[in-house]
């Protein structure tokens, strides 16, 4: 499978937890990912040097003026394409993994008990920012450490070859 042929793949498969991906499929995938959002953030590092030029008379004491204004706006509004672009593609990513761990024998829920960690570490760490107790700093470290075993667990899975073993292939 191609890298086209992939993403197309990809994107048909977006809702299907069903079935398997084979792992060029997953990868490419993977890859595509990476590359939509590297250039979405590299557009917007640029849009971010062309309104600090433009905005750059207005901080040295010329009269503010629209192009401020209208450079801060459009700022915004690219700024927004990075979040954009993971709205539409973190979803068929994901399908995309539980489908790729099916193909190498193992459950889907792999991906879900990776998400839950990473969510609860997300908390642990706005919770020790208000509450820095021991406690906290304890269970945000178990959480992360066990975040970070589900993800090489995970990662380990992923690379695995096919396991054929037909528990998870769906024909349609």
């Amino acid at each position: 499978m191609g890298f086209g042929e992939a993403i197309g793949a990809g994107y048909r498969n977006s809702f299907r937890l069903r079935g398997t991906a084979t792992r060029p499929e997953y990868w490419f995938f993977v890859l595509f990912f990476f590359l939509l959002m590297a250039s979405s953030f590299v557009l917007v590092g640029v849009v971010a040097l062309y309104v600090k030029a433009v905005t750059a008379p207005v901080a040295a004491g010329a009269p503010a003026d629209r192009p401020m204004l209208y450079a801060g706006f459009f700022f915004l509004a690219i700024a927004l394409v990075p979040l954009f672009v993971a709205g539409l593609t973190l979803v068929p990513l994901f399908t995309a993994q539980v489908r790729r761990l099916h193909d190498a024998g193992q459950p889907g829920w792999w991906v879900l008990a990776s998400l839950i960690l990473q969510l609860l570490q997300a908390l642990y760490q706005r919770v020790e920012k208000i509450d820095h107790t021991a406690s906290v700093v304890m269970v945000h470290g178990v959480i992360v450490i066990a975040g970070f075993g589900i993800n090489l667990v995970l990662l380990f899975f992923l690379v695995q070859p096919s396991a054929r073993s037909g528990k998870y292939d769906v024909y349609y």
